[in-house]
């Protein structure tokens, strides 16, 4: 999966610190017939602006409903 392939780390690890919670997030996936990966990010603005407030990440969706997701950056 070219997500994984992006977030593997030197290491080896897929997302480092949060491998559980990525293998959650696909097992979901897998599990959840016609469900998407979808990758999220707020405005640049969130990112850079006081307050700050950026985040991003990806989210299982099916059906136009998160069904979970994963918070991979804060600002």
């Amino acid at each position: 999966m070219e997500v994984e392939s992006i977030h593997t780390g030197p290491d080896g690890y897929i997302f480092g610190h949060i491998a559980e919670e990525w293998r959650k997030l696909m097992s979901i996936l897998e599990s959840e017939t016609g469900a998407q990966l979808w990758f999220f990010r707020t405005p640049e603005e969130t990112w850079h602006t006081f307050p700050l407030g950026g985040i991003e990440g990806y989210a299982v969706v099916k059906d136009d409903k998160i069904i979970d997701f994963l918070i991979t950056a804060l600002s």
